[in-house]
């Protein structure tokens, strides 16, 4: 299972020179292809795009290779003068999933040899996890409470970084692996509580009483997640 997840989320590191058409704008404009997976995208490019809203993009990354998707603009920073963006694919099909996959094969080959030689490699598990993730983590320091699903127990809890898929948690009690949880943060903004499901995926201990787990979401909430990057 965990090998099917991992394969699931394989990202190729490409630095490639595209072309970017966006919705409201068509005239293509240059940008780099940084990496790319077939659940999302991070490129660096010169102009701005908006945050926090799906937008249709059509990526040129070679006269044979033209890509039409909606994504979502995750996250954005500042790179040596440049706007590096993350973006992940809300509405893609298979056939754009094999498109993605033939311009690697054709192009950058020796990427799709290095991911299947870092399979191998069991001592790079969590690296090459977190390299693949779609969504950059954001460290935060945000109260929560959650309920064990299984044990209908209640709990406290702080989380330590946050991105879309997931939430790292610091608590003082044990949380076993696939425990379902329901998750109630206490974002300072005047408005409800950002309730969430996820599971636990996994656990350990930190020191006397003290622990630390990885949560996955059950589902993607952009406008949660946004509430919570605000900060």
């Amino acid at each position: 299972m965990r090998g099917q997840i991992r394969r699931r989320f394989i990202r190729w590191r490409v630095g490639h020179e595209i072309k970017l058409s966006v919705e409201d704008s068509p005239v293509p404009v240059s940008c780099q292809l940084d990496d790319i997976s077939l659940k999302g995208i991070r490129l660096s490019l010169g102009i701005e795009l908006k945050e926090n809203r799906a937008v249709r993009l059509r990526f040129e990354f070679s006269e044979e290779f033209i890509l039409d998707v909606e994504a979502w603009v995750a996250w954005h920073k500042m790179e040596g003068g440049f706007h590096s963006y993350g973006l992940y694919f809300t509405r893609v099909t298979d056939q754009q999933k094999e498109k993605i996959y033939q311009f690697i094969r054709r192009y950058f080959s020796e990427e799709i040899t290095r991911r299947w030689h870092d399979e191998t490699q069991e001592e790079e598990k969590d690296i090459t996890m977190e390299d693949r993730r779609v969504f950059e983590r954001f460290p935060a320091n945000i109260s929560l409470r959650y309920i064990n699903l299984d044990s209908r127990n209640e709990g406290e809890a702080q989380t330590q970084d946050v991105s879309a898929k997931g939430l790292r948690l610091a608590t003082n009690q044990e949380l076993n692996p696939n425990t379902a949880l329901e998750l109630f943060l206490e974002v300072p903004d005047r408005a409800e509580p950002f309730y969430t499901r996820g599971e636990v995926a996994w656990s350990e201990m930190t020191g006397p009483d003290t622990f630390r787990a990885g949560v996955n979401l059950e589902r993607i909430d952009f406008m949660g997640i946004s509430r919570l990057l605000k900060l």
